[in-house]
């Protein structure tokens, strides 16, 4: 086939369709980071409202401590205010978990403990990561108990066993 155009020309051309394919790609980019800065911008004056809502609330607790004790409120530290998974009372996790292990009146594997307790307050159980978070939220406070003298671990740390536990009491 002739090229009509001639070599240098139809190099040109090629460039220039490729230069106006740039320009197209470019321009939604542009419109896509035009957008994250406007959304990023939005999320900052939030932060800054949250901000300044924060420390007006502050300012008043500090009177408000003033004007019923002497303490400097600098010393007070900070911390973080961290949903708890699950609605139940201080306490109430481990008590279920003694009535469980004292009713038991047998040694009783940390699978079906786990079980028991999910059941009880309904943690979510779905995922990999949702059964791995509770498993690991029973074996935190049975290790506690254990630590306490209350229950008795029947199964070595070590070993990659099933653990199994037994209360002997306090």
């Amino acid at each position: 086939m002739a090229n009509h155009f001639g070599t240098a020309l139809s190099r040109l051309i090629r460039e220039h369709a490729y230069r106006a394919g740039d320009l197209k790609k470019l321009e939604r980019q542009e419109a896509a980071a035009r957008e994250r800065l406007n959304d990023a911008t939005r999320t900052l004056r939030a932060v800054k409202q949250r901000r300044r809502d924060t420390l007006a609330r502050l300012d008043q607790l500090n009177v408000e401590i003033s004007n019923l004790a002497v303490i400097d409120t600098a010393l007070i530290r900070a911390i973080r205010d961290t949903p708890r998974l699950g609605h139940f009372e201080h306490g109430e996790f481990t008590s279920e978990l003694v009535r469980l292990l004292k009713g038991l009146n047998r040694p009783a594997p940390t699978r079906s403990i786990v079980g028991a307790m999910v059941a009880c307050f309904g943690f979510p159980f779905d995922s990999p990561a949702e059964r791995d978070a509770a498993r690991r939220r029973v074996v935190e406070r049975l290790r506690v108990l254990a630590k306490k003298g209350a229950i008795k671990r029947l199964h070595s740390p070590d070993s990659n066993k099933e653990g199994c536990w037994i209360w002997v009491g306090l």
